[in-house]
Order: structure tokens, then sequence, then C-alpha cells
């Protein structure tokens, strides 16, 4: 028979690299059998000898830095970078675990009862306690799903969890049906923190990546993103999106480009529709327009009230620096209606000419059937050429999808003629051609046609940097933020300088929230820099500006002034913006209260 205390059994063993069965750590506590082996360490059953009691203690065995030792117990540290990341996500671990053992009289966190470092490496001593996981219940039920009322009688008790740990500065980061648990008293506890990190200070600087598909925010696929509360939020959300619907939520990355995730109401389940709003906003793509704390989440979705209007505080309104948009001049971020049909105008009489050159005989039914369809096609290229470029925390540029300035940029943009762009745009940019500069970094840099080349796209975009190219001037501000934060400030200021909006924006956000010591947290700086990108039209520049004044940071207090540039940012075709302008009209700020106008808005 197994022991009652560990689950050991004659005859059999723990899997490799676990730590064998019956092995004692610290003098006291004996190996059982393993309860869990995730990417960044291994759970066990244990006893603890001292106090007869049975506890489940965790090892921090990082898959990607370390490896059992040849002795079955130590841990063996890969060399390099790997060894550098082990040491400190090992200190992290320790830390963690001190912080957690702080929340012994939390109900909703499993007790931490100790810590210690051996063998090189670390291990956290915690409660054991019987029960399933939140997915295996879910799994149980019928058709995969429990009711709303279910789901919130289940899930508070974690948003109280998480409230708790925010306070402390720790983020969870890996929620999910498998990290919360039900015992088998009819307790909720929230398990393994091996993914927390803090959210401030350094630390935010380099959160490591922590996925886990459908169930984390579009920020934690990147190494260096501004992660907070909100990023806890979108998995605390995902996961009562999975327990009313039966199904996990698309990738959030899937969800940037199509957001095809469907309303539960939709599915078939009944929730009033003021809850599946709070339940939306909460699931919402981006960072800024989700809820920016799980206090606020937990009461509209209990209280069933509308959603906060979207006005990001400043903790979590400014992204990291975004890339120029690939467009044909500084702060054009999409082009009208009218243009749009102008331009598919224009294709439709090319086509014209295409046809009357190849096919001279043709006839008029010919002619009119290649306009019909020239015209729409033109304006649905256009359309995919000039996408908008919504504010989103980015650390590497997105790959441009339309022009820059000019053939050669053109050439850069369009995917059927990366050979071509490549073989037109090298003789121009050695001439010194500025915008053929350009645009060749941009082919090196996302391998257009040829093979990427980060020290030639460099190259390039100085050597357009240098004789002035706005754009190239913003790339290089974008491609030096990570390695040298004072270059990439004196290239962003050049292009900002020249009017790039974009440019101006990000030196807007530095001066919203400081910049590695290179730039110093003001708002009356930000206000005057996101002022510049907004009266060129930059729309993310308004909205952040209407903020600001609604607030009165770095500017006078002005709820016309806020009412002003939310409008002129909805014009551009902001996504937050409409939302924050119906709020303003529904509070009677700026204007006259008006609840038609806010529902309409």
């Amino acid at each position: 028979m197994p022991c009652p205390h560990c689950g050991w059994q004659l005859g059999q063993d723990n899997p490799s690299p676990a730590l064998a069965l019956g092995r004692i750590l610290d003098g006291r506590y004996h190996i059982g059998r393993v309860l869990g082996h995730g990417g960044f360490g291994i759970t066990y059953l244990a006893w603890d000898a001292n106090l007869h009691l049975r506890l489940a203690i965790k090892e921090y065995l990082p898959r990607d830095s370390a490896a059992r030792a040849q002795d079955g117990v130590s841990v063996a540290v890969f060399s390099g970078m790997a060894g550098d990341q082990f040491t400190y996500g090992l200190d992290r671990f320790i830390e963690e675990a001190r912080t957690l053992a702080r929340f012994d009289q939390q109900p909703g966190i499993v007790t931490v009862k100790n810590f210690f470092r051996t063998r090189g490496t670390g291990y956290c001593v915690m409660d054991y306690v019987e029960g399933i996981t939140l997915r295996q219940y879910l799994e149980s039920q019928p058709d995969h799903r429990i009711s709303v009322t279910a789901a919130l009688r289940l899930l508070m008790p974690v948003a109280d969890a998480l409230r708790v740990v925010h306070k402390e500065g720790l983020l969870h980061r890996d929620l999910a049906p498998d990290n919360i648990y039900l015992t088998q008293d009819g307790r909720i506890k929230l398990l393994d923190f091996g993914a927390a990190r803090y959210a401030a200070g350094e630390h935010s600087q380099s959160l490591s990546i922590i996925l886990k598909p459908g169930y984390s925010p579009e920020e934690q696929y990147r190494s260096k993103s501004r992660q907070g509360p909100w990023t806890d939020v979108y998995g605390l959300a995902a996961t009562f999106y999975r327990a009313i619907t039966g199904r996990i939520p698309p990738e959030s990355l899937e969800r940037l480009h199509h957001d095809d995730l469907v309303p539960p109401s939709r599915l078939g389940v009944a929730i009033p529709p003021e809850q599946e709003a709070v339940l939306l906003k909460a699931l919402a793509v981006r960072a800024e327009q989700r809820y920016q704390d799980v206090a606020a989440f937990q009461q509209a979705l209990q209280t069933g009230t509308p959603p906060a209007p979207q006005q990001p505080p400043a903790s979590a309104l400014s992204p990291s620096p975004v890339a120029p948009p690939d467009l044909s001049g500084p702060g054009n971020r999409g082009r009208s209606s009218l243009a749009k049909a102008l331009a598919g105008v224009a294709v439709g009489l090319t086509v014209i000419g295409v046809v009357l050159w190849q096919f001279p005989t043709a006839t008029p039914v010919v002619m009119v059937v290649a306009v019909l369809l020239a015209i729409p096609a033109g304006v649905w290229w256009l359309g995919t050429i000039n996408t908008t470029h919504p504010v989103n925390p980015v650390t590497q540029p997105p790959s441009p999808t339309g022009a820059s300035t000019g053939r050669a940029g053109q050439a850069a943009g369009n995917p059927g003629t990366h050979a071509p762009a490549w073989a037109n745009c090298r003789p121009q940019a050695e001439a010194g051609d500025a915008r053929a500069q350009c645009a060749l970094g941009l082919i090196y840099w996302h391998g257009r046609g040829v093979a990427k080349n980060g020290p030639d796209a460099l190259h390039w975009f100085r050597l357009a940097a240098d004789q002035g190219d706005a754009e190239a001037q913003c790339w290089l501000g974008v491609l030096h933020l990570e390695r040298n934060a004072g270059e990439a400030v004196q290239w962003f200021r050049k292009a900002a300088e020249q009017g790039y909006a974009v440019a101006q924006f990000n030196l807007g956000v530095f001066h919203l929230e400081g910049l590695a010591n290179r730039v110093a947290k003001d708002y009356r700086e930000a206000a005057q820099w996101f002022r510049r990108a907004a009266e060129q039209g930059d729309a993310d520049g308004q909205n952040i500006l209407g903020w600001l004044y609604q607030e009165g940071l770095g500017v006078a207090q002005d709820d016309r002034e806020a009412l002003r540039w939310f409008r002129q940012a909805a014009t551009h075709g902001h996504a937050a913006a409409p939302y924050n302008l119906g709020w303003l009209y529904l509070n009677g700020r700026g204007v006259v209260q008006d609840e038609a106008e806010a529902m309409r808005w």
C-alpha cells in the first residue's frame, strides 16, 4: 500500500528529473510523489518529520537554465546567460516566498510555512490541502460550464486574494482554472505563484514571458512590456469566461488584429447585459481599455454597473514607445473615405488602360465589369495599407504594412515586390537618397526579400537619419531604446523637432512616466509634446491630451478642453475616445448632462 503521508509505494519512484521518493531535505522534509511539474519547477507532496504534517514543497528548477545534477539531488546550472537568468530567478523565487509568507491570514492563498536554499537551488514549503482544480471541476460539469451565479461564488474569493497580493506590489500572471483550487471543505485557494513578479520599480523593466494561451493578455507576450494589476484582471476575466461558456477565449495576440471573441450571451449563457459588458471590458485586448485594478472589476461584476470610462490612469496610461507607422506623412494614421474612394477610381481608370493595352478589342461590357471590380478592390487595398495604429505597448517595431514616402517606401511595404524593392532601393540609397536609405533599412530589418540583418538595417537608418530623415530618426529611437535610452531619446527628439508626430507622442510618453533616469517625469512637459502630436491630427496624442485636461495633469483642469480633444480623437478613429465622450455626457462634465448623447457615443 502507498504511504498515507507522502504517497510512496514499494517499487515506484518519481519520474526524472524529479527528486527520488524518500529523499530528505533540510533534515526534516521527506519527499513524496510529484504533485505538479511546470516550466519553472516541480511541486512534491512531502512529510514534515518535526510537525508530523503533510505539506507541499516547490523546488525551483527552470528547465531553460538548469537540470538535475548527476548525484540526483543537486541542481546543475547552465553556463552563460542561462546561468545569470537562473541566479536572478532564484533570488526572485526566495523573495516571493518570503512575501507570500506574510499572507498566512489570507484564506484565498495557500500558506507558506518555510523556504530555504540548498543543493544549488531553492525550496518553498506550503500547506497541502485535499481537493481538485477548477479545471477538473469544470470538466466534470454538464457542457463543461457552470452558471454565472456559481462562477461568481467561486471566483470572488480569488479576486479578494488578488487584491491583497497586488497591495504588496506582486502580480500573479498565471491565472487560469488549473491554478485555482477547490478544497474538500469548500474553500477556494489561489495556487502557483511561480510566475509572480513585482509590478513596480526595476522589476517591471524585465518581466519574464509567462504564457497560458487564452488566459494571458497580449502584454505578457513581450518580455519588457508594462504589466500591472490590469494583467491579472485579464486572466481572472478569461477564467470567468471559460467557466460560464465552456470555451477558452481566443489568444489575445490573435485578437489584436481580428477580435473574434464571442460574447457569452451569443453562446446561450444567461447573463444580464450589464454584467456581460463588465466582463467584455475586463477582457479588452488593449491594457488601457480594461479595468485597471481587480477591485473595480470585482465591484462592477457583482453590482452589474456599467463599465467606467476608458481613461487610463497614469500607472497604466503610457505604453512603451511606438514605432513610426509607415504612412505617407507625419501624424497621418489613415486616409479619409473620400481619399480612398478617389484612389479606388484611380485604380479603376488604371485598369481601363491595362485592359485597352492588353485587349484592344475589348467590348464596353468588359470595360464596365473591370472598373466595377477594380474600384472596390482599390478601396479595399488602400484600407489594408493605411491601417490605424492604436496605442499599444511595443518594444519591437511593427511590420510596415503600407508606404513610407515615395516609390522606395511603397516597394518596401508591398509583399509582392520584396526582391524588386531591394534591387530598386539599393542604387538610390547608395546614391544618397535618404528616403531610399530609410526604405532599405526597413527591408533589412524585416527581411523583405533579403535575409534579416539588424546591423545593415541600423546602417541604412543612420545614413538616412544623418541626412535629417525624420522617419529614420524615429526608427533609430525605437531600435536603441532597450540598449541605450539616452541615444534613443536624442533620436526621438530630432524627429520630434522636425514635426514627426509619432516621435512627439513618444517623448510625451517618456515625460509622463519617466525613462531610465534619462527623462524626468514631468506632466507639463508631457502635455506639451502630446499637444504637438495632437495638433497634427495624432489620435493617440489627442486622446491622452484630453485625459490630461480631464485630470488637470500638466495643464489646468478643463473639462471643455477634454471634450474638445476627445472629440477630435474620436473623429480620427481612436477606439477609446467615443467612450470617454460618452462618460463626459453621462456625468455632465464640460457639457450639459445628456444621457441620450452619452448612449450615442
